[in-house]
């Protein structure tokens, strides 16, 4: 084939995706037609998937893969995107050699998480970061408590920040990772903030936020009202 020297191959881009989501990857060339393959390169050897514009492959592997193309365009979708579906993808033109590095597809999972205070002088929370928490029990100005937020099933591994109102805490905090207990794809993160409250934190918003999705959206949160007494208060309670 003959192709003009100003003929160039354009994608596909890079994606990160949410799991169940579709995953859409283009690549077009300018200045004049070509036909496409599209490739998995996680594989070895490659695993030609499409070429100009029908299905290649046999395996089920791809059964939620589609190619939609014309002379200058060539679309790869993957529908209902799952961990199995992570990898790289290359978009090659029948154009004098023309071939665009890998697209990576890179798929992430919405978590849960939770917050609690471990200790038999305060409730456990194991709601969704959307549910409104409150405590049952005053915490005591002056006496060391320790909150604990639990991330469960992300991907990729998340980090748990701390607040007190919009003042990030950065020490008593001990956080640690492991692999989900259900799906070794996914990991579960448990952080523990141990402070002191006083009682100007009364009042005060105690949130723990995850950090880590490339996706903001996926990045989740929990809250509670830190609800504090002072010791005379506390022990006349008593």
């Amino acid at each position: 084939m003959t192709v003009a020297h100003c003929q160039t191959l354009n994608g596909p881009s890079s994606v990160v995706v949410e799991i169940g989501a579709d995953t859409v990857l283009t690549c077009s060339v300018t200045g004049g037609t070509a036909s496409f393959v599209w490739s998995d390169m996680s594989v070895s050897p490659p695993a030609i998937i499409f070429t100009a514009g029908s299905r290649f492959s046999p395996s089920s592997k791809y059964a939620n893969f589609t190619v939609e193309e014309d002379q200058t365009s060539s679309t790869l979708r993957i529908a209902d995107t799952q961990i199995a579906e992570e990898g790289s993808y290359q978009c090659e033109a029948s154009i004098a050699t023309n071939s665009e590095p890998a697209a990576e597809v890179s798929v992430e999972r919405e978590l849960e998480v939770s917050q609690s205070y471990p200790h038999d002088k305060f409730p456990t929370f194991s709601e969704r970061s959307t549910t409104e928490l409150t405590l049952a029990s005053p915490q005591t100005a002056g006496e060391e408590i320790a909150a604990v937020c639990t991330a469960v099933g992300s991907r990729p591994e998340v980090d748990i920040s701390w607040y007190i109102g919009n003042v990030q805490q950065t020490v008593g905090i001990v956080t640690t990772a492991a692999v989900n207990a259900g799906n070794a794809d996914l990991s579960d993160t448990t952080s523990t903030f141990t402070f002191t409250p006083t009682k100007d934190n009364d009042g005060q918003s105690l949130r723990c936020e995850t950090t880590g999705h490339q996706l903001a959206n996926l990045n989740q949160q929990d809250s509670m009202s830190l609800n504090v007494h002072s010791r005379a208060r506390h022990n006349a309670a008593l």
